[in-house]
């Protein structure tokens, strides 16, 4: 290349990078990149690693970038953290603004912002500094948009009813529904109601209306709403019960109640606390396992053990397994899985917990 085009391209680049750093994206351009990149984002894959594996600066969710090219990284350990919505969406954010996909200006930034990045000594402490800077001034400025929403309210009454509901009344309730045709739908509700139950629709199907307002919050602070969970839940069981899916005892109790959403809120405690009661025997036990099956035991002497507590292994290579269920959803469930290593003589080795896991349908 000539002297004078060096010349020009060197120029070209430079008056490029002022730009690129001169633009300070406007609040409104952030709204629409969060949205762009949780809607239409590009092709992602997800690969579980191991905490082992994740790097020290980002242990939730990490976008590697060229690192490992349309791929985000899923910390095995923290599925259910309360922070995973949000290292996803800001991993999915920097994918959007990498790729192109959300547009030219985007993707200068970010090429700008990675830029000073590589510029940082070999040993930072972040190598995503000024990538998480960026990130850290867009959550702030996206949450103080979102709508308010008063602390959940715990109701004597609610909670008095939510224990008069027997364990076989929560197992017909859920197998009602699976056998329910629910539709759900957001709308603008009065203020103060989260979510309702509107009855049956013509085709047959019942139907349960949530407040705008919960996905709005969500978008805006990656987090949910504090007493949204058992209002949709409520509305959810109220629909299974008016159904008579969940048995006619259900169904006539249901028909007698002078407030029925909040009879809909007292199933919606009553199937929290029985998730409660399933953690705290499925962490029982594995307390009781990791003190009882010691090293040197036989397998066959483990198997003994095991079925005094109605418990049993799922054998593989030279290991047995034990999944104990923790907390479920409608259509999620989360569990732990411990194992119990062995031996070639298979005797326990040791016997080692597992981070909890949750699974959708």
């Amino acid at each position: 290349m000539r002297p004078i085009a060096c010349a020009l391209a060197l120029l070209a680049t430079v008056v490029f990078l002022g730009a690129t750093q001169s633009w300070q994206p406007s609040l409104a351009e952030m709204v629409a990149l969060k949205h762009l990149a949780l809607e239409h984002g590009p092709a992602i894959h997800y690969i579980a690693k191991p905490p082992s594996q994740m790097p020290s600066f980002d242990r939730i969710v990490f976008y590697p970038g060229d690192a490992d090219p349309g791929w985000i990284w899923l910390n095995r350990s923290e599925s259910t953290s309360p922070m995973h919505r949000r290292a996803l969406n800001n991993a999915l954010i920097l994918a959007a603004m990498d790729s192109g996909v959300a547009g030219k200006r985007w993707k200068h930034y970010y090429d700008a912002l990675e830029a000073r990045d590589r510029d940082q000594p070999r040993d930072a402490a972040d190598p995503y500094r000024y990538r998480q800077a960026f990130l850290r001034e867009l959550d702030t400025r996206l949450s103080a948009l979102a709508p308010p929403f008063p602390p959940a309210s715990d109701e004597a009454s609610v909670d008095k009813e939510a224990s008069s509901f027997s364990d076989h009344d929560l197992s017909l309730l859920i197998r009602g529904v699976f056998v329910t045709p629910v539709t759900a739908k957001a709308g603008r509700l009065p203020a103060g109601m989260l979510a309702r139950y509107d009855g049956r629709l013509g085709l047959g199907n019942y139907v349960i209306e949530n407040s705008q307002l919960i996905d709005d919050y969500v978008f805006y602070t990656d987090q949910v709403p504090p007493g949204s969970e058992d209002a949709v839940l409520g509305a959810y069981f109220q629909a299974v019960v008016d159904s008579g899916g969940a048995g006619p005892a259900l169904k006539e109790r249901y028909d007698r109640a002078a407030d029925k959403s909040a009879f809909g809120l007292a199933l919606a405690k009553a199937y929290d606390l029985e998730n409660e009661r399933t953690e705290a025997r499925s962490r029982a036990e594995i307390a009781w396992m990791q003190t009882s099956l010691r090293p040197g035991m036989s397998s066959k002497a483990v198997d003994a053990l095991l079925r005094t507590r109605h418990l049993a292994l799922t054998y593989g290579h030279q290991s047995g397994s034990i999944e104990l269920p923790m907390r479920s959803s409608l259509v999620c469930g989360t569990s732990i899985t411990v194992i119990v290593r062995f031996d070639r003589r298979w005797r326990v080795r040791d016997v080692e917990q597992q981070p909890p896991y949750t699974a959708c349908m």
